[in-house]
C-alpha cells in the first residue's frame, strides 16, 4: 500500500490490487476516509464520492477532501501507474 502523499498530518494511500473505481484512502491518526476520485461508479471524472470515514471529526473530513480535491490529478496519476490503467 503506497503511501503517494502525506500533507498537514495525513497519509494518503493507494493499495496495490484494489479494486475499481478509483480511491484513496487518507490515515489520520486512528481515523480512516476513504474516497472514490471518480464517483460512485467511477464514471464520473472530477466528481469526489465519500465512500466512508471513521474516527474523524466534520472539520477534519472537509480537509481531507479538500487535500483530495487539490491534489486530483496527482491522485488519478498514481492510481493509473499502481494498476497499470
Amino acid at each position: 500500500m503506497p503511501t503517494v502523499l502525506r500533507i498537514a498530518g495525513f497519509q494518503v494511500l493507494i493499495y496495490t490490487r484494489d479494486h475499481f473505481p478509483p480511491h484513496v484512502h487518507i490515515k489520520q491518526g486512528d481515523g480512516v476516509f476513504v474516497v472514490y476520485l471518480n464517483g460512485e461508479k467511477g464514471r464520473e471524472p472530477g466528481v469526489l464520492w465519500v465512500r466512508e470515514a471513521h474516527g474523524l471529526n466534520r472539520q477534519t473530513q472537509r480537509r481531507a477532501l479538500q487535500i483530495v480535491t487539490e491534489n486530483l490529478t496527482l491522485l488519478l496519476e498514481q492510481w493509473s501507474e499502481i494498476h497499470g490503467e
